[in-house]
């Protein structure tokens, strides 16, 4: 917060209640958010220099955002500062992170040196550097599913995989061979994303919306997202809990995509479009917003501590970490050099998080180890990427001591046209395991 210009004669004389208020009217420092907007707005006029000044800002209150930092680069190209720009292209290269610089207009200035050419080609190297701690899980035979979420039924040793396009969910017993759980559009199912067990409650619960690549889309009904509950027995539906209500500021419909379980069976969902998330509490009849801000960003993958205290978010940037108790929102910092961009799948392991990165190049699975205290991350470690086996790896959960995980969604190539997949280029699913161990 900025200081106010009360002066220390002034301020002894002032009450907390009235300093509260004098305080709450002090103009606000820009968030990230802010400078990220108006750094683009500047862009869009030609105005470099304004470019450059708002995302130097946004890259200080950010220093491991790998988008920010390649945006500063383009803004030192564009405003004359070749070697500050270079010095940001090798970050961004030592980082492991590909961008296509040659493509880039904005580097004109620099495309002939031999830095840019240095970064470029190390960035291209990225796409043969291999890190393989995996190994086939299991095998869904059927071409064009689309998976997303995948849960674990501890008590039977089952897994369940859900369909985008198929608008199903598949059982895969401990002893192999998939077969049919939740029939292709079931009880209204739409496409099945993010899921998860509860054992004890006999409960397997799906965040199901209507998407581009399902069969069957309408797009006057999209989004159209609700959180289901399946007798984890049976398939039987057992209720659909509709999203909770917009307020009036947000333009679009809430959808979710991932959730995730506490240790009291509280589920937790988030809303992938605006910057909250939801909380079922056990035996409740309703979701409720949990936390609501804008520090979250547009919430993606959900993990709970195993104590039940913190639920850790990720929004694409970066990993957050909300109090259930206080329901407080806190940044979780982590070392500038390893990114956190792109974390699409989170789960929480023995002090540590699992993440699968597919929005930035390469993708990969990552391991990201907490202070004792799991107030920050102290270190990162990629355990899978450039897998042959990847095209859009998704989500993920712990079981039997790993790490299994959707490889290959391939929903990037159906949502752009669903029907012009060949046949020849669809896969069937698989699902990859990484043994875990306690401390890595």
């Amino acid at each position: 917060m900025r200081r106010t210009s009360i002066t220390p004669v002034l301020l002894a004389a002032v009450t907390p209640a009235l300093l509260l208020l004098l305080l709450a009217g002090a103009p606000q420092p820009p968030t990230f958010a802010d400078l990220t907007r108006e750094a683009r707005a500047a862009y869009d006029k030609g105005d470099y220099a304004a470019f450059l000044e708002k995302t130097s800002r946004a890259a200080a209150l950010a220093p491991g955002d790998v988008w920010v930092l390649y945006n500063l680069a383009c803004g030192q190209a564009l405003t004359g500062r070749r070697a500050e720009a270079l010095r940001s292209l090798d970050a961004l290269a030592r980082r492991r992170v590909r961008f296509d610089l040659d493509a880039e207009k904005n580097f004109a200035s620099i495309r002939e040196s031999a830095g840019f050419r240095k970064a470029a080609e190390r960035m291209a190297k990225l796409t043969a550097m291999r890190f393989s701690e995996s190994s086939v899980a299991f095998r869904v035979p059927e071409k064009g599913f689309v998976p997303e979420g995948i849960a674990f039924d501890s008590k039977t040793g089952s897994f369940f995989v859900g369909s985008i396009r198929k608008r199903k969910i598949v059982r895969v017993p401990a002893d192999g061979g998939a077969s049919e759980f939740v029939a292709s559009g079931q009880d209204g199912l739409r496409g099945a994303l993010g899921m998860r067990v509860d054992a004890a409650r006999r409960r397997l619960w799906v965040c199901t919306r209507a998407m581009p690549h399902m069969e069957g889309y309408a797009k006057e009904h999209a989004p159209d997202s609700s959180l289901f509950a399946f007798d984890a027995d049976s398939g039987k539906l057992v209720r659909e809990y509709p999203l909770p209500p917009n307020p009036e500021a947000y333009q679009e419909p809430s959808a979710c995509d991932d959730l995730t379980l506490g240790p009291d069976g509280s589920v937790f969902v988030n809303d992938t479009d605006h910057t909250r998330v939801y909380v079922l509490p056990p035996d409740a009849t309703n979701l409720e917003v949990l936390v609501d801000t804008p520090e979250l960003g547009r919430t993606q993958g959900l993990a709970v501590s195993d104590d039940g205290r913190t639920l850790y978010v990720s929004n694409y940037r970066r990993v957050m970490a909300v109090n259930l108790a206080s329901r407080r929102v806190r940044a979780v910092p982590a070392p500038a050099d390893f990114p956190l961009n792109g974390i699409d799948g989170l789960a929480y392991y023995r002090g540590s998080l699992l993440a699968v990165q597919n929005g930035i190049e390469p993708h990969r699975v990552v391991r990201l180890t907490l202070s004792r205290d799991e107030s920050r991350i102290t270190a990162g470690r990629i355990l899978e990427m450039n897998n042959p086996l990847f095209d859009e790896p998704t989500l993920g959960i712990v079981a039997n001591g790993a790490f299994h995980y959707v490889a290959d969604s391939q929903g990037g190539r159906f949502l752009k046209n669903p029907n012009s997949v060949p046949e020849s280029e669809q896969r069937e699913v698989v699902v990859l395991k990484i043994p875990l161990r306690p401390r890595q």
